[in-house]
């Protein structure tokens, strides 16, 4: 893990208590894997520019979190302090005004507002309906 990020990190918790670590590190995370999607999707050979709208970023998170926690996701998020797409958004602003990841024109943290409910998200592909 970067040192250099880890400490930005625990400044920004300092600061702002609401959400763990790791809530960080795994938005940043999530990020990786939404850049690394959709680069697979353009068949792109060479690193291209990391950005990523915010849709595509939450499917990403989603998809990471199902994948890392299974049915223990929702849980593991909110332990972290996550549990909405806003406060991803909420990572993502502080991310950004600490300078570890950059914003481009047009980003609002308003595009993180009400994407996908978490129960729908993180609960339901789990649910075992009566007959």
């Amino acid at each position: 893990m970067n040192a250099g990020l880890l400490k930005t990190i625990r400044a920004i918790v300092a600061k702002d208590p609401r959400f763990a670590i790791n809530a960080y590190l795994f938005v940043q995370e999530s990020l990786d894997v939404a850049v690394k999607g959709r680069l697979h999707r353009c068949g792109a050979i060479q690193e291209a520019p990391r950005h990523v709208d915010a849709k595509d970023w939450l499917q990403a998170f989603k998809e990471y979190a199902l994948s890392e926690f299974g049915p223990l996701a929702r849980d593991v998020l909110e332990e972290w302090g996550i549990r909405s797409t806003a406060d991803v958004g909420e990572l993502v602003a502080h991310l950004v005004d600490a300078g570890v990841i950059a914003r481009q024109k047009g980003d609002t943290y308003d595009q993180f507002k009400d994407v996908f409910s978490f129960e729908e998200a993180f609960e339901r592909p789990y649910r075992v309906d009566s007959p």
